[in-house]
């Protein structure tokens, strides 16, 4: 075929490890690579040198599922690799490839790019009007949030931009990236309309939010949006040190919204004036709307583990926990973990007790974890063991209930 090209990989070993005066080149093909318009195709064999018999090992031939460098591959991370320009000067001279804009390129082997070539012949109009950043992104493997048509005609068609916002990139001499397109492209989808080189500010701040500001167009505008973030960052930046903090605390908002049902519709729900007070307002509301369903569960687990659990001995006793409020306060009283226990406790996939003295059962003293009808832990302030009284305690306390 006079349009294609081929590649061939080949491993070299020279051992000076014997005699050095004699040392010659040992070689074989490791990889070959097939490029023509619309296809592409690469066949690879592992290969190592054996240092026992001197010589170099092959395995069989297997068809790669895409393109890739012999740079990258773990099998040769330690080797060092070349490959030749001359030889593709003179590989794609008469064939398409030839007007590919190869020679603006040093991408590794270069065998990735003509693999995007011959896919995408659009590479060559990218790379001559000045677009060859994004051809890197590709080669890069970054996300390229389908703001190109790769299959497109011509250069307005894969950008999917004008002719104005062409002369304006020119203008301004920007190096515009997939980000800056799929911003611009989704201002113009809700009527924002930024211009290429407002997109291309956002990009600066926002581009790693794309998907944030995405979801966002289901409740506003973006041009609204942005300049609500920005009047929120101006006056309090000590809550927010970088602009794209007020945009994840605005969307951690909006999804407290939604779980507590908070109508989105309304001017003052959507933006409210202090954006992170609103923040920490809708925190308490999830947390108190959780510790409801979690205190309904141990409210209805509570009458059997009073029967199963209560116990009193020697001026001690022993209850269940009544709430995920007293399992906070037990933690912060004897400075230890249980109030993360209250989701485990609720479902009954443990049981939690608290030890007090009878004449003081306000007070925390300690807390005990039993799971299958087994004393798991016994613990007192600071995570402390249970002393002498507790361990007879609670050998009343197993032998009566247990």
């Amino acid at each position: 075929n006079p349009d294609a090209i081929v590649a061939i990989g080949i491993y070299a070993v020279k051992d000076y490890r014997h005699d050095y005066r004699k040392v010659t080149t040992k070689f074989a093909i490791k990889a070959l690579y097939l490029f023509q318009p619309g296809y592409c195709e690469a066949y690879r064999r592992y290969i190592y040198y054996s240092y026992q018999y001197r010589k170099i090992e092959t395995c069989e031939w297997e068809k790669c599922k895409s393109i890739y460098s012999e740079q990258n591959k773990d099998s040769m991370a330690n080797i060092p690799c070349f490959y030749s320009r001359n030889s593709i000067r003179k590989a794609v001279a008469g064939t398409p490839f030839a007007w590919s804009g190869w020679h603006q390129y040093d991408y590794e082997d270069m065998v990735k790019f003509f693999s995007l070539y011959a896919r995408y012949p659009v590479v060559e109009y990218l790379t001559k009007l000045g677009f060859s950043g994004l051809v890197i992104e590709k080669l890069n493997g970054n996300r390229t949030y389908s703001a190109i048509n790769w299959h497109g005609k011509s250069l307005f068609k894969v950008l999917k931009l004008t002719k104005n916002d062409l002369n304006e990139i020119r203008t301004n001499k920007l190096n515009i990236s997939f980000s800056d397109l799929k911003l611009l492209q989704l201002s113009r989808k809700d009527g924002s309309n930024f211009s290429v080189k407002e997109a291309y500010e956002i990009s600066k701040t926002y581009k790693y939010y794309l998907d944030d500001i995405e979801r966002a167009q289901n409740y506003c505008q973006l041009r609204k949006l942005m300049n609500y973030l920005d009047k929120q960052y101006n006056k309090d930046d000590k809550h927010y040190y970088h602009k794209s903090y007020v945009l994840t605390t605005w969307r951690d908002y909006i999804n407290d919204c939604i779980k507590l049902k908070l109508d989105l519709k309304k001017e003052a729900v959507l933006f409210p004036k202090n954006l992170y007070q609103a923040h920490q307002n809708t925190i308490k509301q999830i947390k108190i709307k959780e510790d409801e369903a979690l205190n309904q569960k141990i409210k209805v687990r509570l009458e059997k583990l009073n029967k199963k659990y209560y116990f009193e001995y020697q001026g001690l006793m022993i209850r269940p926990a009544q709430s995920t409020l007293e399992l906070i306060e037990e933690g912060k009283a004897l400075n230890h973990c249980v109030g993360t226990y209250a989701k485990q406790y609720a479902e009954g996939k443990t049981d939690i007790l608290f030890i007090r003295s009878m004449e003081d059962p306000s007070k925390s003293f300690y807390t005990v974890e039993i799971c299958n009808n087994t004393v798991l832990q016994v613990r007192g302030k600071n995570n402390c063991p249970p002393d002498e009284n507790i361990n007879v305690f609670m050998e009343a306390f197993k032998s009566e209930k247990l």
